[in-house]
């Protein structure tokens, strides 16, 4: 084990964790000496794992699954893959992933160095409102896991172990839930695991998994809606937490976990509701207009990803020419669009690339020119703050929406994900454009 004196204190460089989960093959070497503390993701390379005692049945279990399970959804995670090996210099990188590698990896690289010494993201250790450690532990494994890295390959596998680790050290084994502060996190949590179950197919992850989707739906009322706390009354109902909430319901079908139908009706009456003129969406129900742009295009994903039976096709297409007449008036896609807030609110630029990606043509070939620049240009260069802490390859949170309440570890997991939209899922839409 080398020891080195980093700006945060001890970083241990090659510490090796989880490689009887590793891919065979990998070049990784044991260490010479075992760690005595922290001894970091201990469970992801400790035979014992495997005799681990069967944690107890979730409440009301037997009654969600009663009725007939929904079938396994399709792999529809996109060219991650292609992501990870350019990471590993494997191959010949195609002009689309030449375009962002290089800040992607800075932004890998950040979140690295960021990692609390117990696995987890902590926003309040790099200017958040508050710990959010669910959250931002989640958002980070989701970065890594939208540029094809897991815990089983690739140079930031430990990285990726000693997170999940942590998430399923903290999760609660009478119910599922994870120690959220705003029930955001949940969702985010959920869908870090439940992709990192379907890429790699680790039985370990599959109870972490499956508790932690029951628990939502566990708490999800009939009419779908969930605010901070979680579940409220209907006209309570916030489209940008239970955004999060549907995506991980969609995350857990992806990986054929037992979901009740019934969770996938409930979003689909949330989203009835939400739903306001010219494919826009309320930020709560009981708004009587639509909300943000940001609002909107969580909207616009969620009926994407709800889409199979058909439903949602002229809502997503009214959706996209909203956010497209808002941002592209004159067809000449300005960098930022014309709000200027593409690059610089990042919870709006990720959704909404995501979901222009996904109706595709020159919707997302419009929307890539005016998102990716200025996000590429808002990448920190410098090397240390007035601190002395390392920050090259994040992104300021003083100069982005939300920055305040996520800080520096929000910003830079959000960055990352927008750089990866058009690798993170394949197209799941057709439409006539």
């Amino acid at each position: 084990m080398t020891v080195k004196e980093g700006w945060r204190g001890r970083i241990y460089e090659n510490f090796e964790i989880g490689d009887e989960f590793a891919e065979q093959g990998n070049e990784a070497e044991a260490p010479s000496e075992t760690p005595e503390e922290p001894r970091l993701g201990a469970h992801w390379g400790d035979d014992t794992l495997a005799n681990d005692p069967v944690l107890p049945p979730m409440i009301g279990l037997d009654d969600l699954f009663g009725e007939k399970r929904p079938p396994r959804g399709p792999m529809p995670y996109g060219e991650r893959e292609k992501l990870g090996d350019s990471l590993q210099k494997k191959g010949k990188p195609g002009k689309d992933i030449v375009e962002i590698l290089t800040p992607l990896e800075a932004a890998l690289l950040w979140l690295q160095r960021a990692q609390e010494r117990d696995g987890s993201w902590d926003a309040k250790s790099w200017g958040g409102a508050s710990h959010y450690k669910v959250g931002m532990t989640g958002l980070a494994l989701l970065a890594y896991q939208g540029a094809g890295c897991t815990h089983r390959k690739g140079s930031y596998r430990h990285t990726i172990a000693r997170g999940l680790e942590w998430l399923r050290d903290n999760q609660r084994r009478y119910d599922g839930g994870f120690p959220w502060e705003t029930f955001y996190e949940q969702g985010i949590a959920t869908i870090a695991v439940c992709e990192a179950y379907t890429i790699t197919q680790d039985p370990r992850l599959r109870d972490m998994a499956q508790r932690a989707i029951t628990y939502i739906v566990n708490l999800q009322p009939d009419h779908g809606g969930f605010r901070y706390g979680g579940a409220v009354p209907k006209d309570q109902g916030d489209m940008s937490v239970t955004g999060w909430q549907i995506m991980a319901i969609k995350s857990a079908m992806i990986a054929g976990l037992d979901v009740p139908p019934r969770a996938v009706e409930r979003s689909r009456v949330f989203l009835k509701n939400s739903l306001r003129d010219y494919g826009a969406s309320a930020y709560l129900v009981g708004d009587r207009g639509a909300g943000s742009a940001a609002v909107t295009s969580v909207g616009l994903l969620c009926r994407i990803f709800l889409n199979d039976r058909g439903d949602y096709e002229a809502e997503i297409m009214q959706g996209a020419n909203l956010l497209a007449r808002r941002e592209n008036p004159q067809h000449d896609a300005p960098l930022g669009g014309a709000s200027k807030e593409l690059g610089a609110d990042l919870y709006y630029t990720y959704y909404s690339a995501l979901a222009m990606f996904q109706v595709g043509g020159e919707f997302w070939r419009d929307w890539k020119k005016m998102h990716l620049d200025p996000l590429k240009a808002a990448q920190v260069r410098e090397k240390f703050d007035p601190q002395g802490r390392y920050i090259k390859g994040s992104w300021d949170p003083a100069k982005h929406r939300w920055g305040a309440q996520g800080g520096r570890v929000f910003t830079t997991a959000m960055g990352a994900l927008c750089l990866e939209a058009p690798f993170r899922f394949l197209p799941m839409v057709r439409l006539k454009q």
